[in-house]
């Protein structure tokens, strides 16, 4: 049996048998512009206020628009909504980036983006027959337009959301969210988040961050990642291949997420707090049990050698930087290894019968994969952040957890306390 010392090693040597996706450009197609840029297609604005002036004052959404958490309207106040949302179940939704956030979005926003769009499109009554697709030709920090193994960032690393040929389609059988829209829809208080927007900057209505908050996010998300939302096989194959060489046959696995570098929406946990958990973790006379680390941040992950014995400490050979030096802003480093790392640290933290983690878009997708690909199996998660449950701000969540199955327990029900 490979021990959990040569196992690094021979990722490090072999690459894990990665094949790669080549960077190299490639002659291909031009980027079709949105909507509201060439008018060629339907771009609907469900925006009350844009203002610029006030949108100069956000320090942290780059942008030109003013963005808030109840700044959508309601159909009512849309003129005309029937007959238009009679006109737009008969297009296709094309689900777009926000161009603005290209220099600053992490990966699991991309995804994030779909599945808002996909949940109000729904919700408004808005997909008929016509099936919706993604399209996120433009480069950006995790992907380069025109590069070979796909003609836009989502069909290189995620399953199409339908069987729609894009290519084939008319202008005038598409619509899209403008890009205001697509900007405030991300931060509505009805829409999906993996962490509370609650900046210097932004306030937004509901995201109270308690243990009920949490529960009834993942429960929003769950419907529409089940219908939607699926990595690529041959991403989910090397991850389970990757697993099963880390880890031996009947191993325990809990997965800690260190979120350090630049960090900033919500504090850094620091690898202090989480020494307690482990160390009752690995407490337990239990030889099979192991602690699986992701993090991008090369200090924390020095920090945590200190405490856990090298034999019971996993992870990939990740790019990793230093304090406020993430290394996805770095465009000299190759994107698909940026995606790769990514993705194998969310799906190998999905597997895991544990998670302690931040607030964090990776480490939440974690538990939504789990939910998705490995739902048969138990998961506890411990949120590091969490609010207290009588916290003075007003939940955009009903109590849901007495009424739904499925939601991971809070791990301080099951943690070993010798």
């Amino acid at each position: 049996m490979v021990g959990p010392i040569a196992r690094v090693v021979i990722c490090l040597v072999l690459g894990w048998g990665v094949a790669l996706h080549s960077e190299k450009t490639q002659d291909c197609d031009a980027i079709n512009p949105i909507c509201e840029r060439s008018d060629a297609c339907f771009a609907l604005d469900l925006v009350r206020e844009t203002s610029p002036e006030r949108a100069k004052l956000d320090h942290h959404h780059h942008s030109n628009v003013y963005i808030a958490s109840d700044n959508i309207k309601d159909p009512e106040e849309v003129p005309n909504f029937s007959e238009t949302a009679r006109m737009l179940r008969g297009k296709h939704l094309r689900i777009r980036s926000v161009l603005a956030w290209m220099d600053n979005a992490g990966f699991y926003t991309y995804p994030l983006l779909v599945i808002n769009q996909l949940r109000f499109a729904e919700k408004l009554g808005l997909i008929g027959s016509k099936k919706p697709f993604v399209y996120m030709p433009e480069t950006h920090h995790y992907f380069t337009h025109c590069s070979k193994g796909a003609p836009n960032f989502w069909e290189k690393w995620f399953e199409p959301i339908s069987s729609v040929d894009y290519k084939d389609l008319a202008d005038n059988q598409i619509w899209e969210f403008n890009q205001a829209t697509i900007q405030n829809m991300h931060h509505d208080w009805e829409a999906v988040h993996a962490y509370p927007y609650d900046t210097a900057d932004l306030y937004v209505k509901g995201d109270v961050g308690t243990q009920q908050w949490v529960e009834c996010m993942r429960k929003r998300a769950e419907p529409t990642i089940q219908r939607y939302i699926a990595v690529k096989q041959d991403v989910m194959n090397q991850a389970q291949w990757r697993y099963s060489k880390l880890f031996p046959s009947g191993s325990e696995v809990m997965a800690i997420h260190l979120r350090g570098t630049d960090k900033w929406i919500t504090n850094i946990v620091q690898t202090s707090s989480y020494i307690d958990v482990v160390e009752k973790y690995l407490g337990v006379e239990n030889k099979n049990r192991y602690i699986f680390l992701a993090t991008e941040d090369s200090r924390m992950l020095e920090e945590i050698r200190r405490y856990v014995d090298s034999e019971r400490l996993i992870y990939h050979p990740a790019m990793r930087g230093t304090t406020g030096d993430n290394p996805f802003y770095n465009d000299t480093l190759s994107k698909d290894q940026k995606c790769w790392d990514v993705l194998f640290d969310t799906l190998t933290m999905s597997m895991a019968g544990k998670i302690v983690k931040p607030w964090s878009a990776v480490s939440e997708f974690a538990v939504y994969f789990h939910n998705k690909y490995f739902h048969d199996q138990s998961l506890v998660v411990r949120d590091m952040q969490l609010a207290p449950m009588n916290s003075s701000k007003v939940s955009n969540c009903p109590d849901v957890r007495k009424h739904v199955s499925g939601i991971p327990r809070p791990f301080e029900e099951i943690t070993p306390t010798s």
